[in-house]
């Protein structure tokens, strides 16, 4: 697993060892067509990683000169790679004179999304947040029914959720809707846009 653009490009990110099946990993071909449909609006952009597995998405964004990323997960398995892996992109990046703002924040989100502001000093929007929870459990469903009912996302924000490519997510909230679907074999990303 690799950082695919950006100031950090090429920089190999730590992923769970073995065959783990807690985590899984977005495919660098998958996360490289999802950041080419983003392009521009990643920089300066505050983001937000639920679900962060690896981090790779939210690391992804600050590689690409994305301002600030939060990065929630529940497992700490999740979080030690996070942590190692943010700590590896800051390096390199001070290379660069960028040093951009990073959080971790250790919340199950199957619980809902209120306590991550809760354990957050910031609680501005984000301009771009990240779900890619595990498959086939109808978690992506209920956080965007989550954060539907929140004040996370900014005016003219993006949701992208990830989730098997076979599944059925709403493509209206009522603050955001359905911009793009697309599909990468087995994955499926969900781009929702802020009404």
């Amino acid at each position: 697993m690799r950082i695919i653009s950006g100031k950090a490009k090429g920089l190999q990110l730590n992923s769970p060892l073995g065959r783990s099946l807690a985590i899984r990993p977005t495919s660098d071909r998958s996360r490289e067509a999802l950041f080419s449909i983003l392009g521009e609006k990643i920089a300066q952009a505050r983001v937000l990683d639920l679900y962060a597995g690896t981090g790779a998405f939210g690391i992804e964004a600050l590689s690409r000169g994305a301002a600030s990323a939060v990065f929630v997960d529940s497992s700490p398995t999740s979080l030690h790679l996070i942590r190692k892996n943010t700590v590896i992109l800051q390096k390199c990046l001070i290379r660069e004179s960028f040093q951009p703002d990073i959080s971790i924040i250790k919340c199950d989100l199957r619980k809902g999304l209120q306590s991550v502001f809760r354990k957050s000093s910031d609680t501005d929007p984000f301009d771009i947040i990240f779900l890619d929870p595990p498959y086939d459990k109808n978690l992506a469903q209920r956080t965007l029914e989550d954060l539907d009912n929140t004040s996370f996302l900014a005016k003219h924000g993006l949701i992208v959720a990830e989730e098997r490519a076979k599944a059925v997510l709403s493509v209206e909230f009522k603050q955001f809707r359905l911009l793009d679907r697309r599909r990468y074999g087995d994955t499926g990303f969900w781009i929702y846009t802020a009404r």
